[in-house]
C-alpha cells in the first residue's frame, strides 16, 4: 500500500464534535501517489487522543455496496410491481411497451 506519506493538501474539515473531528484532503506519499482520504482525530474510551485515516478506496468500496443494495432492492421493487400490474392496463399499453417496462425501461424506452 502506500509508503512514506510527505503530507496532506486540501484539507478541509468535515464534521467535529467534542471528541471527534474529521477532515478530508489528498495524501501525497514519497513515490509521488496521491489518494483521497478521511482522517480523523478522536478522543478513545480511555480518553486518550488517537489518529485515524482511510483512503476514499475504502469509501469506494462502500460506496459501491451500498448501489448494489440499492440495485437489489429498485429490482424487487420492480418486480413486485410487474407482479401487482392490472393486466386490464396491460392490455391498453402500446405494442412492446410492456416487454420494455420489464426489461427494466419504462413504457416510452426505445
Amino acid at each position: 500500500m502506500e509508503q512514506g506519506l510527505l503530507k496532506i493538501t486540501g484539507a478541509r474539515e468535515t464534521s467535529r464534535s467534542p471528541k471527534d473531528l474529521v477532515c478530508h484532503g489528498t495524501a501525497i506519499y514519497k513515490n509521488n501517489v496521491e489518494i483521497e482520504m478521511r482522517y480523523r482525530v478522536y478522543i478513545d474510551e480511555d480518553g486518550e487522543e488517537m489518529i485515524a485515516y482511510d483512503t476514499d478506496e475504502a469509501d469506494a468500496a462502500r460506496e459501491a455496496a451500498e448501489q448494489r443494495q440499492a440495485e437489489q432492492q429498485m429490482k424487487a421493487a420492480v418486480d413486485d410491481a410487474i407482479q401487482d400490474f392490472d393486466p386490464h392496463m396491460r392490455d391498453n399499453l402500446p405494442p412492446g411497451a410492456w416487454d420494455r417496462m420489464r426489461n427494466g425501461g419504462g413504457p416510452t424506452s426505445y
